[in-house]
């Protein structure tokens, strides 16, 4: 079977992922610095969220061959050891409607080991993601893990290999012969538990800077952009009936990234854009707290214009463009604001109101229509 097909055939097992995420700001952010990573290579890759484990790594997102597996995890004080990583806990199981027995939970590396026995070949690498360090006795006895930003378990001692073959045998019902270290990983990442999106913010100005260091971004617009759509494919509950909706419901390919930045890049000129409006709201005497809702207003719209894949916006900017183009009623209206609510009325009384955009950003949407008529 090929990956693409067992990615879908092999039922994922009931992880809670959309609700443990959503209290996830690290994984979201790491996901974007990794994304960031991956987009600096060059090479083809697809990330997949909370599918089968936090984040996966496909090498393709039309005809995968490999998978990287990545748990991440967090720690408010102390290093990792080899005790917590493989530490397992007893779990209620019910075995009838009126008994239950306590069954013992895998353990972090025991559930990464899991997709080697899924996807056997195909698991390229099984990797652990951390703010805190690994403290594991190394073959070297001169190297100190805590020094390291990513470790292999084919670098721990001979006593420590032994410990995490001995524990994942056990888990997993196989010889100890059997278990394969070499694709095991731990990793440190620059992330901080306290300041996880500020470092992700500044990575991926660093990116933009030297990826097309001509073209103005607004750095904090392409981060909300990039962030609120791992959190949309992350926190989707939707469990994918083939490859093509594991794209659409649950990853960011190569391609869907490349996309994003293209798309803010076509919008490098809304500074100008904004000013050029801004100073004919001032000239009207607009009071400085309505126009600062407003300016609220037009940047939200602008991050929701820069996902082309969203087909109710776009049935939105039709039907705005409709009323603007047919509209024979407000020649006589002067101020602008006024135009704004005029043309809202009109839009409001003719079409079906959106629940999830709000007035305040259809009447901005109403605004850059109106500028680029002009």
């Amino acid at each position: 079977m090929e990956l693409r097909d067992l990615l879908i055939a092999r039922r994922p097992p009931d992880r809670g992922g959309a609700i443990e995420s959503n209290r996830s700001s690290f994984q979201k952010n790491w996901a974007l610095y990794h994304l960031i990573e991956l987009h600096e290579t060059g090479d083809n890759y697809m990330m997949v969220f909370e599918h089968h484990d936090d984040i996966l790594v496909l090498d393709s997102d039309t005809e995968p061959s490999k998978i990287d597996f990545y748990q991440v995890k967090t720690r408010v004080s102390g290093d990792w050891t080899l005790k917590g990583l493989l530490a397992r806990s007893k779990k209620p199981q019910v075995v009838s409607d009126s008994e239950q027995e306590q069954q013992e939970s895998l353990s972090i590396l025991g559930t990464l080991y899991r997709q080697r026995l899924v996807f056997e070949d195909c698991a390229r690498s099984l990797n652990v993601i951390s703010n805190a360090r690994f403290k594991i006795t190394l073959e070297s006895s001169d190297d100190v893990s805590v020094q390291h930003r990513k470790i292999c378990a084919s670098e721990f001692n001979s006593v420590a290999k032994s410990e995490v073959a001995t524990a994942l045998a056990k888990e997993h019902l196989l010889a100890e012969t059997d278990v394969i270290l070499d694709i095991i990983h731990l990793a440190v990442t620059p992330l901080s538990i306290t300041a996880c999106d500020a470092i992700a913010r500044d990575a991926l100005g660093r990116f933009l800077e030297n990826y097309r260091p001509n073209v103005p971004y607004r750095f904090s617009t392409v981060y909300r952009t990039v962030i609120d759509e791992i959190t949309r494919q992350t926190n989707s509950e939707w469990l994918p009936t083939d490859f093509d909706d594991l794209i659409k419901t649950k990853s960011i390919s190569k391609k869907r990234f490349q996309d994003i930045l293209d798309k803010a890049e076509t919008h490098r000129n809304e500074t100008a854009i904004w000013q050029s409006v801004e100073s004919r709201l001032n000239a009207e005497g607009l009071p400085f707290p309505m126009l600062m809702r407003i300016k609220s207003d037009w940047r939200k719209c602008e991050i929701e214009l820069m996902d082309h894949t969203n087909i109710a916006l776009g049935t939105l900017r039709k039907e705005i463009k409709e009323i603007i183009a047919k509209d024979e009623n407000t020649a006589g209206v002067s101020r602008c604001l006024d135009l704004i609510d005029a043309l809202f009325d009109m839009w409001s009384q003719k079409y079906v109101k959106y629940e999830f955009f709000s007035e305040g950003l259809i009447k901005a949407l109403i605004l850059r229509e109106l500028y680029e008529s002009w």
